[in-house]
C-alpha cells in the first residue's frame, strides 16, 4: 500500500536516495553513490573470490558498487549469498551446481572485448548465465550489438528466432 511502481530512471534513484537516508547512509556530493559501497551490500562485505572476480572483469564493477543505479550490486546481493551452497541454486535452475562467479568473460570468437556476465551457474548440468538489469528499463536504451554479431557466417545457425530479436534491438 502507498508504493507506486516508478516510471523513470530518475523517479527509481529518488527512491534509493529516500531508502539512503531512511537508513543513515551517506551519499556522494551529486546523490549518485553511497559513499560507502558496503551499505549497498546486504552482509555489508564481499567474499575475496568474488572481490577478485570483479577485479578482473572488464566494466569497473568494483568501483560502482555504491552507484544507486547499479545493476552489479543487484546480482552480488542476490547471489553472493549462495557462495558458500551454489549447489542449492541447481534445484531453481533444474541443473546441478557446483560452482558460482560473478564478471565471467564469455568468449563469442569475435574481435573486441568479450560479454563479461554477471553471474555465472556451472556444473555437470548445463551452465546458467544471468545478466542483471536494474534501472536499465526505465531509460532510453543505448546500445546495440556489434555489426560483427550479424556479419560471421553460422553464428545464428539454429537460432533465427534470437537473431530476430537480436535484430529489434538495434
Amino acid at each position: 500500500p502507498g508504493y507506486a511502481h516508478p516510471q523513470d530512471v530518475a523517479a527509481v534513484v529518488a527512491l534509493q536516495r529516500e531508502w539512503a537516508a531512511r537508513n543513515g547512509f551517506a551519499l556522494n556530493r551529486e546523490a549518485t553513490a553511497l559513499i560507502d559501497s558496503a551499505n549497498a551490500l546486504f552482509g555489508g562485505r564481499l567474499s575475496e573470490d568474488t572481490r577478485n572476480e570483479l577485479a578482473a572483469g572488464a566494466g569497473g564493477e568494483l568501483a560502482r558498487l555504491g552507484s544507486l543505479s547499479s545493476s552489479s550490486c543487484l546480482a552480488l546481493n542476490v547471489f553472493e549469498p549462495w557462495r558458500p551452497t551454489p549447489g542449492r541454486l541447481g534445484d531453481l535452475f533444474e541443473t546441478p551446481v557446483d560452482a558460482l562467479a560473478f564478471e565471467v568473460k564469455q568468449p563469442t570468437g569475435l574481435q573486441g572485448t568479450p560479454p563479461h556476465l554477471d553471474v555465472v551457474l556451472s556444473g555437470a548440468g548445463v551452465p546458467v548465465a544471468i545478466e542483471s538489469k536494474f534501472i536499465e528499463m526505465y531509460a532510453q536504451a543505448t546500445n546495440s550489438f556489434s555489426p560483427a554479431y550479424f556479419a560471421r557466417p553460422g553464428l545464428w545457425d539454429d537460432m533465427e528466432k534470437c537473431r530476430e530479436l537480436a535484430v529489434t534491438l538495434q
